[in-house]
């Protein structure tokens, strides 16, 4: 893999755009990888893909697997051909962060592995193929190292899937007790009567039988 390519950035991808600004169009292509729907969106890892209003365009000239300019989202069918689907999805995602976020790589990347968890492409397997399709690449004016965008990506991706798993339920005090090995208070007697019959009660008195009885007791 060409990683100089890989790393095509934000701003250099209005270079590309200007061929199309001058009348010139993006080189036919035809790949089962990647399809242009006649809805605009792209047809990829089996997913039908759309960046909010930008126009999905499809180069094989684009010297990288994808590109973001204003308005438009490239994809080179040829190089992302080489890429697994989790790649193939993160570039699409990658390059529409940077119509959500902006020109920076790393918001850019956060925001393709939030959307990757929420959608459930993203997993543990997939974030390695993710970094190692960045290779051992430097920093560059552009871009961060390859070093830095996998440490973000890995804490980006446990915030992410922290945030998606449900709260624990909380269990009834028995069943808790029951867990822990302790038994849950259990009733030894209940009330007792101690006689039958009429009682006289005068006003203001509480009858016999009931100050006498035993209440419930528990252990």
């Amino acid at each position: 893999m060409n990683l100089p390519a890989r790393l095509f950035g934000w701003a250099s991808a209005a270079v590309v755009l200007l061929s199309f600004a001058s009348g010139s169009q993006a080189a036919p292509v035809s790949s089962s990888v990647a399809k242009l729907e006649q809805d605009g969106k792209l047809k990829m890892a089996g997913r039908s893909l759309r960046c909010g209003n930008a126009r999905n365009v499809l180069d094989v000239r684009l010297p990288s697997e994808g590109a973001a300019a204003p308005g438009v989202l490239i994809i080179n069918p040829r190089l992302i051909a080489r890429m697994p689907n989790t790649v193939r999805l993160f570039v699409f995602y990658h390059e529409c962060g940077h119509h959500r976020v902006g020109a920076s790589e790393l918001r850019a990347d956060s925001w393709a592995v939030e959307r990757g968890v929420a959608e459930g492409w993203l997993n543990e397997a997939g974030l390695k193929q993710v970094c190692r399709s960045f290779g051992n690449a430097p920093a560059t004016p552009t871009h961060p190292s390859a070093r830095s965008r996998c440490q973000n990506l890995e804490r980006v991706y446990a915030r992410a899937v922290a945030r998606k798993l449900p709260l624990p339920k909380r269990k009834p005090a028995a069943q808790t007790a029951r867990s822990n090995g302790t038994p849950a208070p259990a009733l030894v007697s209940g009330p007792q009567l101690i006689g039958t019959g009429n009682v006289a009660v005068r006003e203001g008195q509480m009858a016999p039988a009931y100050r006498l009885g035993r209440k419930p007791s528990v252990r």
